[in-house]
């Protein structure tokens, strides 16, 4: 596409230099067309003041000068004619070439705009400049001519022609300055535009992230207080387990001290064993609560850093958080799985509960047997 895209300007610039060189082409060939006229006029008007001195000086003044009036009118019908003619044939040249440079579609580019209306002012300045040069030609041939008393209708077409291109060349450059102006405003109010549609829609953008991670950071929150409270829940549940094992132990303490002699023996071994298992099981679940505690706050720590980098990536972000809960679900089943095991010790203790008994009832069944 870029490489597309630098063909097509390439090509507009080869098109664009090719009717600028065509331009000035024929602003050259215009420019030596009017100094061949201005040369012309000149000549003209030498030879006109030659033969009309010639003239005066071999025909008398009084048979010419009823004559000089009809002249006049018949040179000031000619010039009204040229003049009716002549605007439009010379004006219609310079509208033509302005709807060219028009018909050329803008460029994005300002400093081409900028550039050129500067040359199009430069070329207006020395077109006016030649302009000028010949009015005063003009000026100075009419001097000549008053100085003489004679009138050549040659020079009054002549002036009436640069007038009327004066006029043409103002208008042709005053609108190709108003076209030039108008395309610039154009420029300048679509470059505004897009500016003020690409701010509305960062800003949109931005209040939507906004809004997204305002709404991740409160889901987060409230599933790390729902896992605090699971947490409590089984470190409440942990604790009441110990009290009943206390409680248990304790029981089991009395009965085989109140027990007979007999049974102490089997008592202690099978004290001592329950205080393996009981140290060995609160060992076990000292160790689950603290691996429990570990995980909570590993999963507060990833969860604050995940709500911070939320904040660039929301979409991301809330699909990490929510493996991270299915994860947190994972292990509180898992934690719940591991403290059934308690039921086991809850078990063991009824066993040692009921053993005494047992004991004393062979003990009881002996001595009915020895006496």
């Amino acid at each position: 596409m870029n490489l597309e895209n630098l063909k097509e300007e390439s090509k507009e610039d080869k098109s664009m230099q090719v009717k600028d060189y065509n331009l000035s082409q024929k602003k050259t060939d215009q420019s030596n067309s009017e100094t061949k006229t201005v040369e012309n006029t000149q000549e003209s008007s030498e030879k006109s003041e030659k033969d009309l001195l010639t003239s005066n000086d071999k025909l008398p003044v009084e048979p010419t000068s009823p004559t000089k009036p009809e002249a006049s009118q018949n040179n000031i019908n000619n010039n009204e004619s040229i003049k009716e003619k002549s605007p439009d044939s010379e004006s219609r040249k310079p509208f033509i070439a302005g709807q060219d440079i028009t018909s050329r579609p803008p460029k994005s580019d300002p400093e081409r705009m900028n550039n050129h209306i500067q040359n199009l002012i430069k070329e207006k300045k020395a077109h006016l400049k030649k302009i000028a040069n010949l009015e005063d030609q003009v000026n100075q041939l009419r001097k000549d001519l008053s100085a003489n008393n004679t009138r050549v209708p040659k020079t009054e077409k002549m002036i009436d022609i640069f007038s009327t291109a004066q006029e043409n060349a103002e208008k042709y450059f005053d609108n190709i300055k108003n076209l030039a102006d108008a395309e610039m405003e154009k420029a300048k109010k679509s470059a505004e535009e897009t500016i003020t549609n690409a701010n509305q829609k960062a800003q949109k953008v931005l209040a939507l992230a906004e809004k997204k991670a305002l709404y991740i950071q409160e889901k987060a929150s409230e599933q790390a207080l729902e896992l605090q409270k699971k947490n409590g829940i089984m470190m409440q549940e942990t604790e009441r387990y110990k009290s009943s094992i206390e409680a248990q132990l304790n029981e089991a303490k009395a009965k085989i001290e109140t027990s007979e002699n007999q049974a102490n023996e089997k008592a202690e071994r099978i004290i001592i064993k329950a205080k393996e298992d009981a140290a060995n099981i609160l060992t076990e679940a000292n160790m689950k609560l603290e691996l429990a505690n570990k995980k909570h706050d590993q999963i507060i720590g990833r969860a604050e850093d995940q709500v911070e980098h939320i904040v660039s990536c929301a979409r991301t972000e809330y699909e990490g958080l929510r493996s991270l809960i299915d994860k947190s679900s994972l292990q509180y089943i898992e934690l719940c799985k591991d403290l059934s095991d308690f039921d086991y010790l809850y078990s063991f203790t009824e066993t040692i509960n009921s053993q005494p008994d047992e004991d004393d009832s062979e003990s009881d069944s002996g001595e009915t047997k020895e006496n």
